[in-house]
């Protein structure tokens, strides 16, 4: 094909896309308005915004209750990343417990900032899903049939990996939740994050030993001293590093191990 030629061609395919996207051109106010249920039934993205409903972040409705429940799924991020917090900064788990709470804290974290910029946005990721499906109808409309099927088998994979994304989250939380109870029996362990409160230590049971005693017709002398050892038997004497990591035989064993085996990797290198 001649250049001249091409260069016709390429501008009248442009002028038609182009004449497509103005005659469904919606005014500005249209496009920043909040979809509804119906209006995303045949959209490219339907099952993304129907997951980001469900989860409190994309409002098919102007109802203040949905709202209402945005703003709790908000606070319930918040105390779940507080609940870490406080578990590590003042609980006695060790370098493993410590390391499976910040994996799903971070995620946490990661959800709260991108549920925050997208209600600062909303407005414009409406606009932007607007005229995705604007464009993607013009394109269906000028190439045919063959664009229409191409665009089926694109919204499918589009749905199925959606799909497939919260079907992972789901089965991982469904293992997760109930993994104290079946790696550690009895010992009342929660899901996520470990409180000082709820763990369970041959400390409480001191307390609990010196608290039984009969103490109720004993001089006010002996009286202070059960008080002192009840309350300093509840707070383990432990050297942490970092209020992160206690520095015990478990800590110290295990990063002997880990410098070890550094230091192994170092000679297999300088060998070669």
């Amino acid at each position: 094909m001649p250049q001249a030629t091409r260069g016709a061609y390429l501008s009248q395919e442009l002028t038609q896309v182009k004449s497509g996207l103005q005659q469904r051109e919606l005014p500005i106010s249209d496009e920043t308005a909040t979809f509804t249920w119906s209006e995303t039934a045949g959209s490219l993205l339907k099952v993304n915004i129907r997951i980001l409903f469900f989860n409190g972040a994309w409002p098919l409705t102007e109802s203040a209750l949905y709202y209402v429940y945005t703003a709790a799924v908000f606070l319930a991020s918040l105390a779940n990343m507080a609940e870490a917090a406080v578990g590590i900064a003042f609980g006695q788990g060790g370098m493993e417990e410590i390391t499976l709470v910040l994996p799903n804290t971070l995620t946490t974290a990661c959800g709260v900032v991108k549920l925050a910029f997208f209600l600062r946005d909303h407005r414009r990721y409406y606009a932007l899903v607007r005229r995705t499906e604007r464009l993607v109808m013009s394109q269906e409309e000028l190439a045919g049939g063959a664009a229409e099927a191409s665009a089926r088998d694109v919204s499918r994979r589009v749905r199925a990996f959606a799909l497939f994304v919260v079907a992972l989250i789901c089965v991982q939380g469904a293992v997760w939740c109930p993994m104290p109870l079946i790696a550690y029996p009895g010992e009342r362990k929660l899901p996520f994050g470990q409180l000082p409160s709820t763990n369970y230590t041959q400390a409480e049971a001191l307390s609990m030993a010196a608290y039984s005693c009969q103490w109720v017709e004993s001089s006010q002398c002996f009286k202070r001293s059960l008080a002192i050892v009840i309350l300093r038997a509840q707070q383990q004497l432990v050297i942490t590093a970092g209020h992160l990591y206690p520095v015990n035989r478990t800590t110290f064993v295990s990063l002997v191990n880990a410098s070890y085996s550094y230091y192994a990797l170092l000679g297999q290198i300088n060998k070669r």
